[in-house]
């Protein structure tokens, strides 16, 4: 038998075992996708009001943000999602048509961000861009007495870098901006009123993936 006729199944033998030697990466975005978020998050909310004796409020001060994404890929390192944020600030500080004060300590302002996210994985530095668009609320709480606005817009848009501690779990440090806009609720004893709330923070935290 030649020996040119061996190399060809030399060759399809070694195939497989080269394939096998390579296998799929360990760690892949694909499938169900959740991820968990704790971070710092600065950024004033800012009222601006007409028919009141006031006209502009600023409630000041950082706060603990927590973030929650569940979803799935639906492309190679694209994961669709459902997204929640929120950010508290406990007895911030106001400002009202320039002077200022802090409010006690039962005092904390919040808003809140759910929609729809979409986050985009480089591989296999496993660097992250992510961006969320929705509704979004303020709340404002004193003691047992909770007020909120209207449903607004809100947007996210956040970046990090995460490492695989198992074949699923990855853990990173992510930073980003957020903005929520809303309306104030109408006062029933004046209908003149009217204020919009807005909100732009920043954050900067840990970041948490099962994916």
């Amino acid at each position: 038998m030649r020996l040119c006729a061996l190399v060809p199944c030399m060759i399809l033998a070694a195939a497989p075992v080269a394939a096998l030697a390579q296998g799929k990466p360990a760690h892949t975005h694909e499938g169900f996708y959740l991820a968990f978020g704790a971070s710092g998050a600065s950024g004033d909310i800012k009222l601006d009001a007409t028919g009141t004796d006031f006209s502009h409020m600023t409630i000041g001060g950082s706060g603990a943000q927590f973030d929650f994404r569940i979803g799935g890929a639906v492309a190679p390192n694209v994961i669709l999602s459902f997204d929640l944020s929120t950010r508290a600030i406990n007895s911030p500080s106001v400002n009202v048509d320039g002077y200022g004060g802090a409010l006690s300590s039962d005092y904390t302002a919040s808003d809140t961000i759910v929609g729809l996210g979409v986050t985009y994985y480089i591989m296999p530095s496993n660097v992250f861009i992510s961006g969320t668009i929705g509704r979004g609320v303020f709340t404002m709480k004193n003691g047992g007495t909770s007020t909120n606005s209207e449903s607004g817009s809100g947007i996210i848009l956040r970046a990090g870098k995460e490492w695989w501690v198992s074949r699923n779990w990855g853990l990173g440090v992510a930073a980003g901006w957020a903005r929520v806009k809303a309306d104030d609720k109408s006062e029933p004893f004046n209908p003149g009123y009217h204020a919009t709330l807005t909100t732009d923070r920043v954050f900067v935290g840990f970041s948490a993936t099962f994916n």
